[in-house]
């Protein structure tokens, strides 16, 4: 017979053994929430890039020809007069703003280069940079002085339209050199020239938000204004820097344009601003600001290109391609303001 001291003991042994088998569970089940936590935090970081790569996946599956390494370069051609615009634009919607005049800069930079032609290719591409440069620091005033980033490059919109109009008398310019086509056409080691550029402003881009002081202030702008200005940040140079950089990237953007036709249309480049941010957003770019990165803007303007590029394989109506993409556009930033949202920006 066991005494009444060994039943105790028994029972407590028997306790502490139901206890740890508690705690085996709770810490498997620990596991496996971070697990899945783990999995979750992954794919916000890296959605814009699986999403990329099943729409690779889908694309060679559904078309033989979009595997071929003629349509491969011809897209990363085709998007990259939008790619170019959309750093740009990504750098102003780092700081909460838009910049709406894309479209029209590119027109105003195809007629304005074709008029200066004629003083030589060099004083035509620096007269042009210098007038984009005055036009972005403009917008930069503006913005500066409290008038909101919308209304201000909305009016710039309407003023170099107009002014491409004028210029151009509503009609086609023709080109006095058509060398700037090597711009469009040609290629380094197969890499299209145009392609190459776009890539070459992607990593100077980059380096010049994470390595530089201006770079940082833009993040710590977008992310609180006022504590970016209370801890010291000319608040003020972020934006002119934001405005002239987005100027200046519509001028390579708008070079290529105009090297691609080989004459200057003043009416043509409808739209282009809203493909820009298009593809900031598809990339993760907040419009709240605070949250963008070049690399992701770069993928997002693939998926964006992409898609355009399937459907035209694929022999969809071009209104039917606007309704897609926009679609596309509006789920793209249901997600990502939930997202944000959820991080608190």
């Amino acid at each position: 017979m066991k005494s009444p001291d060994m039943k105790s003991l028994d029972m407590k042994s028997l306790d502490m053994k139901s206890l740890d088998m508690k705690s085996l569970d709770m810490k498997s089940l620990n596991a496996k929430g971070e697990g899945g936590l783990q999995w979750r935090e992954f794919l916000q970081a890296y959605s814009t890039y699986v999403v990329l790569a099943a729409l690779i996946a889908v694309a060679c599956a559904m078309s033989r020809d979009f595997r071929t390494s003629q349509n491969i370069s011809n897209l990363l051609s085709q998007i990259s007069v939008v790619g170019i615009l959309a750093i740009g634009q990504m750098m102003v919607m780092l700081t909460g703003g838009f910049d709406l005049g894309h479209g029209s800069y590119v027109s105003l930079v195809s007629v304005l280069f074709a008029c200066f032609l004629p003083m030589g290719m060099t004083a035509a591409i620096v007269l042009v940079a210098a007038s984009f440069l005055v036009l972005g620091a403009v917008n930069g005033f503006f913005v500066n002085k409290g008038v909101s980033s919308f209304i201000v490059t909305l009016g710039a919109m309407g003023v170099a339209r107009s002014l491409a109009l004028f210029l151009a008398k509503g009609n086609a310019v023709n080109l006095t050199d058509q060398s700037i086509k090597f711009l469009a056409y040609g290629d380094v080691y197969g890499v299209p020239v145009c392609v190459a550029l776009w890539l070459f402003l992607v990593v100077v881009s980059t380096l010049a938000l994470r390595d530089t002081k201006i770079g940082r202030h833009v993040y710590a702008y977008g992310g609180n204004p006022e504590s970016a200005r209370l801890s010291g940040v000319n608040t003020k140079a972020v934006i002119y820097f934001v405005f002239v950089v987005s100027a200046l990237l519509s001028v390579a953007a708008g070079l290529i344009y105009v090297a691609k036709l080989g004459v200057a249309l003043p009416n043509m480049a409808v739209g282009y601003e809203m493909d820009s941010i298009a593809g900031s957003v598809i990339g993760g770019t907040s419009l709240f600001g605070g949250v963008g990165s070049v690399p992701k803007t770069l993928v997002g303007v693939l998926i964006y290109g992409m898609i355009t590029n399937l459907l035209n394989i694929m022999g969809v109506s071009a209104y039917w391609q606007d309704v897609a993409k926009g679609l596309i556009v509006l789920v793209t930033v249901y997600f990502n303001s939930r997202k944000w949202g959820a991080r608190g920006l």
